[in-house]
């Protein structure tokens, strides 16, 4: 199969199929920023942005703003 011929419903199945879409979902909800210094130990549930470096985050941020547009 050629790359300009694969149809966005099969790219979802496979998504869904391997259960990409859920490690996503996971990866953007579960993140936890901790730090310690001396007797200090601070946890911090993140809530918003995207992973720093992270492979798909640019992607994910695109995805987002052409909405916006």
């Amino acid at each position: 199969m050629a790359f300009n011929n694969a149809s966005p419903g099969s790219l979802l199945h496979i998504l869904r199929a391997r259960r990409v879409i859920w490690w996503i979902d996971s990866m953007l909800s579960s993140r936890i920023a901790r730090t310690n210094s001396d007797d200090i130990n601070m946890e911090v549930h993140l809530t918003k942005g995207f992973l720093q470096g992270g492979v798909l985050s640019a992607l994910m941020w695109i995805l987002i703003a052409d909405g916006l547009l």
